[in-house]
């Protein structure tokens, strides 16, 4: 059914280059519909005008909570199309994994679940009001987000046994989104995400992975990176594999093809360096993406199974540096001899909590 039309609903994307059609590959994990943007406050608008854009901020697990809004886009359609289509988002978030079997997320209950209604073909639509999420604190890990509807199929652990179940199940999904997604620092001297491997297989050989490290507008120089995987298979025999250190470059992969055996469970480690400390575009990003290769009438072709994804923004960066600063404030004793208003009662203590957002020290004449 890959390539055909949806049925009427409202869908949700797990790349940019995701399009409404059925077969859009849920596995990418790096969507642009889930979008965590700690204390924003959006007009509803600004979603749909950046509806091809990638505007999702950290999750950072200092915050008591952060808001997360989802959008989609309409499919009403056909003879006898209904007025309006309404669908139930539910959102679901679970440690980092580089491949989303639905047996580690299938069973995990939605942290919140939002109703969407349309009623014309291609309105996209937004969550009013976002959905607040709590992240765990770990350290060299972090959440993953994953989006079913109503209309998402029950019981998928119970037909996913291997690679090609995976795909068949869950990657051509369309009412599935993932979200697999990291930030740094763009002028950091590196960075580097941890990740679960597992290769689930209800067959005794081995799969032939083919591991990738995909870059997306970073510096056309001085960027190197590596990873490195250890773990067993049951009942317990180590396997390590693991790409050495080298130059990386925008849109060109670095790619290791490893025969990786039946049931392995390890953790994986991708590290950027950046020793010359250029400063990353923001929402530029490095991945690492996991395919399975297989020969088809003589032809190698691979097939994607999962990904992470580091993306570097700057906002990442003022967060940290008005945290350092907040705490040697904190640790002197002292409080700020300048500060802004976030509202007429607002003093000189940080974090603030609520969002008033009406500083009487900004005017416009």
């Amino acid at each position: 059914m890959a390539g055909s039309e949806l049925d009427n609903g409202i869908y949700f994307r797990s790349t940019l280059n995701g399009q409404l059609v059925d077969g859009l590959h849920a596995l990418t994990a790096f969507s642009p519909d889930v979008i965590p943007l700690s204390h924003t406050l959006v007009d509803p608008e600004v979603f749909i005008k950046s509806y091809d854009q990638f505007i999702a901020h950290d999750i950072d697990p200092d915050d008591a909570s952060t808001p997360i809004y989802i959008r989609g886009k309409a499919v009403v359609r056909g003879k006898g199309c209904p007025e309006h289509v309404t669908t139930i988002v539910n959102l679901r978030a679970i440690q980092n994994e580089l491949v989303l079997w639905p047996q580690v997320w299938e069973d995990v209950s939605p942290f919140g679940s939002k109703t969407l209604t349309a009623s014309k073909d291609g309105e996209i639509i937004v969550t009013a009001e976002p959905l607040d999420f709590t992240a765990r604190q770990s350290i060299g890990r972090h959440d993953t987000l994953i989006t079913t509807t109503d209309a998402t199929p029950h019981a998928l652990s119970e037909k996913v046994k291997n690679w090609r179940d995976l795909v068949k199940y869950v990657g051509n999904d369309p009412t599935l989104s993932t979200y697999n997604c990291t930030f740094a620092d763009p002028a950091s001297p590196g960075a580097s995400v941890t990740t679960r491997l597992r290769l689930l297989n209800d067959k005794p050989e081995g799969v032939k992975l083919v591991f990738s490290i995909e870059p997306i507008g970073i510096p056309g120089s001085g960027i190197e990176a590596s990873f490195s995987c250890f773990g067993s298979t049951p009942p317990y025999k180590p396997f390590a594999f693991g790409q050495q250190r080298v130059p990386i470059y925008p849109s060109n992969s670095v790619t290791q093809t490893v025969e990786v055996p039946s049931n392995f469970d390890g953790m994986l480690t991708l590290n950027v360096f950046n020793d010359k400390e250029h400063v990353f575009a923001n929402y530029s990003s490095i991945s690492i993406v996991v395919y399975a290769e297989e020969v088809v009438n003589g032809d190698t072709r691979w097939v994607l199974l999962g990904a992470e994804h580091i993306v570097f923004d700057s906002n990442r960066r003022v967060r940290r540096l008005v945290r350092r600063y907040e705490n040697r404030w904190k640790l002197a004793g002292e409080t700020y001899d300048f500060y802004f208003r976030d509202s007429l009662t607002s003093g000189p203590e940080f974090p603030r909590d609520g969002n008033p957002s009406h500083s009487p020290g900004i005017s416009a004449s």
